[in-house]
């Protein structure tokens, strides 16, 4: 697993370390970089196994008033919410169950 980087472009962006004999880490090599459709501020990503599949990337951000959730890897929209736009507070909670373990990720918007 690499070093997952979003932002306001709408484009994800991992990155390998690339490490020395010795096992420091010596500089970041692009893996990936694509779009994510239909939102341009991206300010949230996570890593999360669903309905027991492969690893897919989840990402969280805007288009226009809306805040919307993202698996990248299916290309499904998992939850879309008027808040309003970014300006807006907003306190969010996802959890994911992986497995017979329940993993969570709480998330506050402002």
């Amino acid at each position: 697993k690499g070093l997952l980087s979003v932002g306001n472009d709408g484009f994800i962006h991992e990155a390998a370390f690339v490490r020395d004999k010795d096992g420091r880490c010596i500089k970041l090599a692009s893996v990936i970089r694509r779009t994510v459709p239909y939102l341009t501020g991206i300010q949230y990503i996570f890593r999360a196994k669903l309905n027991g599949d492969q690893e897919s990337i989840i990402v969280g951000g805007y288009r226009g008033n809306n805040f919307i959730i993202w698996d990248t890897s299916t290309g499904y929209q998992l939850l879309c919410l008027d808040t309003g736009g970014r300006n807006r507070h907003l306190d969010l909670s996802i959890r994911f169950k992986e497995d017979m373990h329940l993993t969570s990720q709480t998330i506050a918007l402002y």
